[in-house]
């Protein structure tokens, strides 16, 4: 995966895929995990421009809301910067503002939401956070995380790894605390995949190898 080197070795949550922009948005607009942050006009527009492998972190970097950052590997940068450009040439615009705070960065804004975007070298990047725009990485990348190698040969591949929860304010807000403390107490992730787009394999690894998952489940009632 060409685009894991930016973000971070440790994240809760990681969904990849190699598919152009436009199916990936369909699929990407109508699961929930993700909240109603993707769901806006402009980032269709956004998406249209990818082609290649695109990569979204979920984690919350200490933050007690929810954060993602994405990169997509794009083929035409010009693409991207000309969303702005169309997006001023309407004058009666009811999407929101768009503004180009450099040769290669906007900012998006609608309601109370707001998206950073931007292009690096052949990368596009997509984040609701201002202070993850241009994001270092320190310590290790996402390349070097074990989950990084099960993408190879995938579709679409995600992950929930729940060794992450501790330290994840905002996932552990949205899962309440009773929920998280179980799935990091029993369960090492849930992860699925697959490859074109008829079925997906989908997998809850549990901590606990020897016991039957549904033996286990009637115990804890």
């Amino acid at each position: 995966n060409a685009v894991m080197t930016f973000l971070p070795q440790h994240m809760p949550i990681m969904f990849t895929m190699g598919m152009d922009g436009a199916k990936a948005y369909k699929e990407l607009a109508n699961d929930n995990s993700f909240g109603d942050a993707l769901k806006l006009p402009l980032i269709e527009k956004l998406f249209d421009s990818i082609k290649g492998d695109l990569t979204i972190g979920y984690n919350s970097f200490g933050k007690t809301e929810p954060t993602f950052l994405a990169y997509a590997q794009i083929t035409n940068t010009q693409a991207v910067k000309s969303i702005y450009t169309t997006f001023k040439a309407q004058k009666d615009n009811d999407l929101g503002s768009l503004t180009k705070k450099s040769e290669n960065d906007y900012i998006f804004k609608a309601a109370d939401k707001t998206i950073y975007y931007g292009i690096i070298g052949n990368v596009m990047y997509i984040t609701n956070d201002v202070s993850l725009v241009h994001f270092k990485v320190t310590g290790g990348t996402y390349a070097q995380n074990p989950y990084s190698s099960q993408t190879k040969g995938k579709t679409m591949f995600f992950v929930f790894d729940t060794s992450e929860i501790k330290g994840q304010p905002a996932l552990q807000k949205k899962l309440g605390p009773v929920v998280s403390a179980a799935l990091a107490q029993n369960v090492v992730c849930v992860k699925g995949s697959n490859v074109g787009t008829e079925s997906w394999n989908v997998e809850m690894i549990w901590k606990d190898k020897q016991t039957n998952a549904i033996e286990r489940e009637s115990s804890s009632l």
